[in-house]
């Protein structure tokens, strides 16, 4: 809850001025599925993302996302991709899990991370991570859970 006060509200002690400011996010599904027009059978909108599913498609597409794809921000994103022909130990796993909490720091404010895992399966070159965390505005703990792989 915060309190806006200016200059124009006159008497500000007898009168309070509280707003409440929540902050919804929202964010287009990137499968762009179109929402059909019951009216005229015509798709005219695309499904969109709310609140927490927003939140969680930007985490994925944040880790999906190598450096230098990104143009004018060549470090953003996980680079996690760039471990998988490494030999692959417990401290390859770690370090995914450092290289995770570090994007999400940097380029998420909008969670606070709660807990990470990364499994890596080196005959395969990918990495199933696992990344829980909470929402900041709404406080809902949410799940991502996903599979990193090289596409060649």
């Amino acid at each position: 809850m915060a309190k806006l006060l200016s200059m124009e509200d006159k008497d500000l002690g007898t009168i309070p001025s509280v707003t409440l400011r929540t902050s919804s996010y929202t964010d287009l599904d990137l499968s762009f599925t179109t929402k059909p027009d019951f009216g005229s059978g015509l798709a005219t909108d695309v499904y969109k993302k709310f609140d927490a599913d927003a939140v969680k498609q930007s985490i994925k597409n944040l880790l999906l996302t190598n450096h230098f794809e990104k143009p004018f921000d060549p470090y953003f994103g996980g680079n996690i991709t760039r471990l998988f022909f490494e030999l692959a130990d417990d401290l390859t796993e770690s370090e995914v899990e450092d290289d995770i909490k570090y994007a999400i720091e940097t380029f998420e404010p909008r969670v606070e991370i709660l807990n990470i895992f990364a499994t890596i399966d080196p005959d395969t070159n990918s990495c199933i991570a696992r990344v829980v965390f909470k929402v900041i505005s709404t406080n809902k703990v949410t799940t991502l859970e996903t599979d990193i792989a090289r596409l060649r």
